[in-house]
């Protein structure tokens, strides 16, 4: 029987003001963070589109949510140009994810793909010691592809460094949001860079 479905992807787009503190020198300051959250559903059969899209837009939504809560940007701090802590774990979390989803898929493939190996080995050919051996080494190839995946993962992420060559500037990734400083107003922060506010980024949403 001929299946066939209907897949529907959704994007949300939001960002928020992030006020931060350096934990070098203690300078408040903050910054835009924007980011896109994604989400994916399906039809079978082009049944039940609304659903999927509900679906997929309840996903993208929560996404972005969890980007905008768990993510940050790397602005140096506009007094002392340090980037705190804090926003290089955010900033890591945000990258290399390719790496880290494709070690679950392999793994996930590797062990169902391996047990039906051994399964067949087992109970339809009757060759127990084949269908253990074919478990081990399966088993150990796509662990160890898997979590080859993680450790290249965690070497790229502890290369990003922005602080290595502090006191001076660090360098920046493209795309990186101005720094926003207090101003006169408490409850209005201004462009780090200019003397007059332009806007009030609290208000962004």
């Amino acid at each position: 029987m001929y299946y066939h479905s209907v897949t529907v992807n959704i994007a949300r787009v939001g960002s928020r003001h992030v006020e931060q503190v350096c934990d070098r020198c203690g300078f408040t300051f903050g910054y835009i963070l924007a980011r896109i959250g994604r989400g994916s559903g399906e039809a079978p059969y082009g049944v039940g589109k609304d659903r999927a899209e509900q679906s997929a837009t309840r996903k993208a939504e929560d996404e972005l949510e969890r980007r905008l809560h768990e993510e940050a940007e790397l602005v140096p701090c506009p007094k002392c140009d340090w980037v705190s802590e804090q926003q290089v774990q955010g900033y890591r979390r945000a990258r290399h994810g390719g790496l880290k989803q494709l070690a679950k898929i392999l793994g996930i493939a590797g062990a169902v793909v391996t047990a039906i190996v051994a399964a067949v080995l087992a109970f339809g050919q009757r060759q127990w010691y084949a269908a253990a051996i074919a478990l081990v080494i399966g088993l150990g190839v796509t662990g160890s592809i898997a979590v080859a995946l993680l450790l290249l993962r965690k070497f790229l992420l502890s290369l990003i460094q922005p602080n290595k060559d502090h006191p001076f500037p660090p360098q920046l990734p493209p795309g990186t949001p101005e720094a926003w400083v207090p101003g006169p107003d408490a409850d209005v922060y201004v462009p780090a860079s200019r003397p007059h506010p332009t806007n009030n980024p609290k208000a962004i949403t």
